[in-house]
């Protein structure tokens, strides 16, 4: 009977841990032409974030065009999932700072959301303000997510207010995530683009553990020590998050430069100078990958069999 009884307390974790599962997926305006709503897979897919929409300096919601159809939340809610309105996404914040600073500002753009998600569906917002980057700006967050909240559970208690948040003190520095967990559903942390034209060295786009080791752009395993042992978020308001984007990496070395810059290879059709490029390559950088000399070059797709580089820039 006890061993009953323990299978059974086990069946109703698993059962519970299974009907927790949350996964968000992020739906841009730009990919509804080919990628219609019905066709997402929402046996996996959870919260649907349609992206962006964001305020303008007057608190009005500013959008891509063709975003907004009460169609799109009534296929998602037939499917049992969540439809929330991104706000902001890279180079949509200009507008933040100015409403996050004044109080009738915060209400207007607050009461349009309100609007917004009541006429067209949404059961919520995600806030992607990227990003506050002033004390000021982090008690401005503040004010504005803490009146979201008292105004939409006013207006409806089950409306949502998730976020996008950033992995590491660079940009985590203006954010009260203290203040910000008692309001905020769920975090959704940006565990990607760790690498990128800013790093020093070419690596995984998101990378679960440092690779290499100790690493110091970090991976989704010390962003999500930073957001929940460093900041205290609880670990179950936060998502991991992973994208499917690609970055693309240039390998430079003095002799490709100046291959690159040499009149003489106006002369050449373009395969030839791709086949050039190659050959000098190969010349000058294999064989110093080989030997060590080029100890910051990682990652690099070398086809062995043929000993060319596979990504090197079409000049």
């Amino acid at each position: 009977m006890q061993i009953l009884i323990k299978i059974q307390a086990l069946a109703v974790i698993a059962v519970n841990i299974l009907l927790s599962q949350r996964v968000v997926g992020y739906y841009p305006q730009w990919v509804q032409s080919n990628l219609p709503i019905s066709s997402i897979d929402f046996s996996v897919v959870t919260h649907v974030n349609h992206a962006f929409a964001w305020p303008d300096e007057n608190a009005n919601i500013q959008s891509y065009s063709n975003m907004f159809n009460i169609s799109n939340a009534q296929t998602i809610h037939s499917q049992g999932a969540k439809f929330l309105l991104s706000l902001g996404g890279w180079g949509n914040g200009v507008g933040f700072e100015a409403v996050v600073s004044s109080p009738s500002l915060r209400n207007d753009f607050i009461n349009n959301l309100i609007d917004i998600c009541d006429n067209y569906g949404y059961d919520g917002v995600d806030l992607d303000w990227e990003h506050p980057n002033s004390t000021q700006n982090r008690q401005y967050l503040n004010l504005l997510v803490a009146e979201m909240d008292s105004m939409f559970n006013d207006f409806d208690s089950e409306l949502l207010i998730t976020m996008a948040v950033p992995i590491s003190n660079w940009s985590g520095q203006w954010y009260d995530f203290n203040f910000l967990k008692s309001h905020i559903d769920f975090f959704n942390a940006m565990t990607y683009d760790i690498h990128g034209g800013w790093s020093s060295h070419a690596g995984h786009n998101s990378p679960l553990f440092q690779s290499p080791p100790g690493d110091s752009d970090g991976s989704c395993s010390t962003g999500i020590g930073y957001l929940a042992t460093t900041r205290g978020i609880p670990r179950e308001k936060i998502n991991l998050g992973t994208n499917k984007l690609v970055n693309n990496f240039h390998l430079y070395c003095d002799e490709l430069d100046k291959a690159a810059r040499d009149p003489k290879l106006k002369a050449y059709a373009k395969k030839d100078v791709i086949q050039l490029i190659h050959q000098i390559v190969k010349d000058n950088v294999l064989d110093r990958i080989q030997n060590r000399e080029l100890k910051d070059i990682r990652n690099l797709l070398i086809d062995k069999e043929n000993q060319n580089i596979i990504n090197v820039t079409d000049y």
